[in-house]
């Protein structure tokens, strides 16, 4: 169908080269097998497989350019699709539709290993989901560092903690794993892109469980949900030790209404564009004040309320960091530990919806 059809373009798109280094690697593999269609994409980093049932006349594989096919199956809302192979050309055929695109040539489509056998590592997807989408966030967007740009996985018995850092904030998240295999592996580097690809997966597919499997000897990891697979690389070099990051106690904590903390900041955001998104938040036992100025545009200050236990504290952050931990949150109430204006704020989620991540931000040095 036309639909199933499009859903499986849109998921495989996704690992498309955009500029392919070799033309076969902006092409999108159709292959039909015994008892359906699978399509496949990779860009070397990424690859996705999705397989779709349908009839079957004639088993056999083809190339088509990702972009044409891609376009051409949007166009086509609903009813039945015949795709047939002639020498050098395929037919799409679709109601009234009739269109004919030119197999890429140059070379054989790369090898994608696939899912066999029972799964490593077994997980509920809103856990997996959830936990990847807050801890993802303090990962690195640019790889000059290849792997601050990806998500620690340690295994500790049956949970497996996720990290991610770009140097200026930390997340951390323990997450339980439903099932566990044999393996002894301890701890691996996945990119977080990847990771956040099978969140989009899960998303449309709406599956309970994610099944993932891991290939030490060829660095890679593949993941299965329902009849999409995703096969990512393993990210080499050696995760900083994070541990040295978090603080072993503190001075001040306090304890903040979420939704007023970030519209405070949202405020203050919009006078800190001009001066390199620093905010400062001045905590006492009145409360808390959250601020902002800029020479060119102005200034603001609101009074937020807060519950302070400690010392008072004054330290300035990048609001980006905070709006990305705010947004993200679910907690009705933010908890802040600190031990100095220039040491990392600890942020931890409160209240009914307390979950168990963990976010460091470093603080910003500011004059006056």
């Amino acid at each position: 169908m036309a639909e199933n059809l499009n859903r499986a373009i849109g998921i495989v798109g996704r690992s498309v080269a955009s500029k392919p280094q070799i033309p076969i690697l902006g092409s999108i593999l159709f292959r039909a097998v015994k008892d359906g269609l699978e399509l496949t994409s990779t860009d070397l980093e990424m690859s996705f497989r999705v397989k779709e049932g349908a009839k079957v006349g004639e088993e056999g594989e083809v190339c088509l350019p990702a972009k044409v096919i891609g376009e051409l199956a949007a166009t086509i809302a609903s009813g039945t699709v015949e795709i047939v192979v002639e020498k050098e050309v395929v037919s799409i055929r679709a109601g009234k539709v009739k269109a004919q695109i030119s197999v890429v040539a140059g070379g054989e489509f790369p090898t994608v290993p696939v899912f066999k056998g029972k799964a490593d590592l077994v997980f509920d997807s809103d856990g997996l989901v959830g936990s990847v989408s807050r801890v993802a966030q303090s990962a690195a967007k640019d790889d000059t560092r290849p792997v601050f740009t990806g998500i620690l996985w340690v295994f500790e018995g049956k949970k497996v903690k996720l990290v991610a850092t770009d140097g200026y904030r930390l997340g951390i998240e323990e997450l339980e794993v439903e099932r566990m295999g044999e393996s002894e592996l301890k701890k691996l580097v996945i990119p977080a892109r990847s990771l956040m690809e099978l969140v989009r997966v899960v998303d449309k597919e709406g599956r309970e469980k994610v099944e993932v499997k891991i290939d030490e000897g060829k660095q890679q990891v593949l993941f299965r949900v329902g009849g999409v697979e995703l096969v990512s690389r393993l990210l080499a070099g050696e995760f900083p030790p994070y541990g040295q990051i978090l603080p072993s106690g503190h001075k001040t904590r306090v304890e903040f209404d979420r939704e007023e903390l970030l519209e405070g900041i949202k405020r203050a955001a919009i006078f800190a564009r001009e001066s390199a998104n620093i905010v400062r938040l001045e905590m006492n036992d009145k409360g808390a004040r959250v601020s902002a100025n800029s020479s060119q545009v102005g200034s603001s200050e609101t009074e937020v309320e807060a519950k302070v236990e400690g010392e008072d504290l004054i330290v300035a952050f990048n609001s980006r960091y905070l709006l990305d931990y705010l947004m993200g949150a679910d907690a009705d109430v933010i908890e802040l530990k600190s031990e100095g204006s220039l040491k990392p704020g600890v942020f931890i989620e409160m209240g009914k919806k307390k979950s168990n991540f963990l976010q460091v931000i470093m603080p910003v040095r500011v004059q006056g």
